[in-house]
């Protein structure tokens, strides 16, 4: 039970829930519960985060902690004490560690304090931030001195990227296409009317009493800073990837949600939430249809080399990332033993992820171990032998000189799995 997949995505699908109240809690105290409510129902239906929030993996719960981070960092704003600094500065450590790029967030919270009339105390401000950076300061060094060859696959991004970085944020799947063009248009129009909002506001701040102006700045930063700061650092090292932005999905909605709230009447409104959503459906729908997520189907994938497989079989991992999902299926088969992996070497439930795969076995060593066997499995996971994360020209030709390819099946898009026997003579 505690390892079915099921089990292993809840944690995921329960910070999603989560996230969905947060937002609305955040919402309703930057504006008011109408436009709560919006942002609310746009993050529940949104196809992009409904993905993530069902992979065992941290980025619904750094959703989650960045909108608890703000909405910690509005209240020390508009009640400060020591007290509610230092529970933002720990709240946004540990948002960090869900994922770095949860620091453009706290980073556009530090821009957005300008903006406000009344400023926070000094040494409250100092405090919450100091515990943060002193709590950051251990996975800040891990961070600087990791090899870049784990984000090789991100490419640098050009313009078209914020096109595309919309497309996934929006729901549409990242993809050019007429559907997702119209809903990346109606989230535009809807956050063209918040602009407009928004420049009302500031056109008659002199006249209000109390902070209305810095609400709508701090939403805006929040998505600009992490979106315009990962393109910047992308000019050095490529970091520009829709998932990684996710951390910028919260305010997007909120911008749309506040464009809504603002048309003229109740009826307006409903129908274009409405619009928003029934774009948004197709998406939804295909994601659900889908045989496979993110193109691996790793259970049909291991289920066709265990029916195959023969004693003494090897079987190599190249990306070696593949051997993750490969062995958890694995692990529901009694004659897994009659499988060699020899790469990664390591035998069947000695293999740590991450540890092990961040200090692999050169590929040129395992070429004696190929010609051990009759029989070879390639499970090739994205760019299989051309992976940036491993050398994998080396295998291929170890299999090209001494083996035939026999079999090829395709697993999803980005799996495939490949059977060598060895050549006669």
């Amino acid at each position: 039970m505690e390892d079915s997949e099921s089990w292993l995505r809840l944690p995921s699908v329960i910070f999603g829930v989560l996230a969905a109240y947060a937002l609305f809690a955040l919402t309703r105290r930057l504006f008011d519960q109408r436009t709560a409510a919006v942002a609310g129902v746009l993050l529940v239906v949104n196809a992009f985060f409904v993905r993530y929030e069902q992979e065992a993996r941290a980025y619904s719960l750094v959703v989650l902690l960045v909108i608890v981070a703000t909405y910690l960092f509005v209240g020390a704003m508009e009640q400060p004490s020591i007290l509610r600094w230092l529970g933002y500065g720990a709240a946004s450590a540990v948002a960090v560690y869900a994922h770095v790029f949860a620091g453009y967030v706290i980073a556009a919270h530090l821009i957005s304090l300008p903006l406000r009339r009344t400023r926070p105390r000094v040494w409250d401000a100092l405090a919450g931030y100091g515990l943060m950076a002193i709590l950051v300061g251990p996975l800040a060094v891990v961070v600087s001195t990791t090899d870049g060859l784990e984000r090789a696959f991100i490419e640098r991004p050009t313009f078209q990227s914020f096109e595309l970085l919309f497309l996934d944020l929006t729901g549409a799947g990242g993809v050019v296409s007429r559907g997702g063009r119209m809903l990346l248009l109606a989230y535009f129009l809807a956050c063209c009317a918040a602009l407009l909002v928004m420049a009302r506001v500031i056109g008659r701040r002199q006249q209000l009493r109390k902070d209305e102006v810095w609400p709508y700045g701090l939403v805006l930063l929040w998505l600009a800073v992490p979106v315009l700061g990962s393109f910047l650092t992308s000019m050095v090292r490529p970091v520009f990837l829709p998932r990684y932005l996710i951390v910028a999905l919260p305010p997007l909605l909120v911008l749309a949600a506040i464009g809504i709230s603002s048309l003229p009447t109740r009826a307006v409104q409903v129908l274009t939430a409405a619009v928003l959503v029934g774009l948004t459906a197709p998406w939804l729908l295909s994601y659900y249809r889908a045989d496979s997520k993110e193109g691996e189907d790793w259970r049909r994938g291991v289920a066709y080399v265990l029916a195959g497989h023969q004693a003494g079989d090897r079987v190599v991992f190249l990306s070696r990332y593949g051997r993750r999902p490969f062995e958890y299926y694995l692990r529901n088969y009694p004659d897994q033993a009659a499988l060699r992996p020899v790469y990664p070497s390591m035998s069947w439930g000695r293999y740590t992820p991450v540890l092990d795969d961040r200090q692999p076995e050169p590929t040129a060593r395992i070429v004696t171990r190929l010609r051990e066997g009759p029989r070879v499995w390639a499970v090739l996971l994205w760019s299989g032998f051309g992976s940036v994360h491993d050398d994998g020209r080396a295998v291929q030709t170890a299999l090209n000189r001494g083996y035939r390819e026999v079999e090829r099946r395709q697993f999803g898009s980005a799996l495939q799995v490949r059977l060598y026997a060895r050549a006669p003579g």
